[in-house]
């Protein structure tokens, strides 16, 4: 079986339906409408336009082409270091497996939604480099029986 693999630019991808469809530019300004796209289970992402895209084409026939990779060069982090990785979108969401860290990072607001929500270990508020203190709310009685009258989580909603 002959299988040519080539470089094309993504115009448009479907993503409302089960498998993501891509228009894509190719060779001399060739046009491929219905790509199928490939990709991984448990990851999904919606590519903007411009990216980069590996076509392969079965038989060398371009209406057997699938699209196997996108990736759009304006988005992501750089210089990852050797074994870490990220999952980014093209808003600046970025969460990262960094040495022995997970590392979430969101230009807006990171939500939680679960009915329970566990955090288990030391927990600090604030200060980049973790060297925030330890707050509580007002009225919490610690293990000795004491009832804090300072220290107040202030920037912390409890509901």
């Amino acid at each position: 079986m002959n299988t040519i693999l080539r470089r094309g630019i993504l115009s448009e991808l479907d993503v409302s339906g089960p498998q993501h469809i891509a228009k894509l530019t190719g060779l001399a300004g060739e046009t491929l409408s219905r790509v199928p796209r490939v990709k991984e289970f448990g990851f999904s992402s919606n590519t903007p336009p411009g990216a980069m895209a590996i076509i392969a084409s079965l038989w060398g026939r371009s209406d057997n082409a699938m699209v196997l990779g996108l990736d759009h060069g304006q988005y992501g982090p750089r210089a990852l270091g050797i074994g870490q990785t990220a999952l980014y979108d093209a808003y600046g969401n970025i969460v990262s497996l960094v040495q022995h860290k997970i590392r979430i990072v969101s230009p807006e607001a990171i939500e939680m939604v679960a009915p329970k929500i566990i955090l288990n270990g030391s927990v600090t508020i604030g200060g980049p480099d973790g060297s925030g203190v330890p707050v509580s709310r007002q009225g919490t009685v610690d293990s000795g029986g004491n009832t804090d009258a300072s220290n107040f989580a202030t920037m912390v909603k409890v509901v």
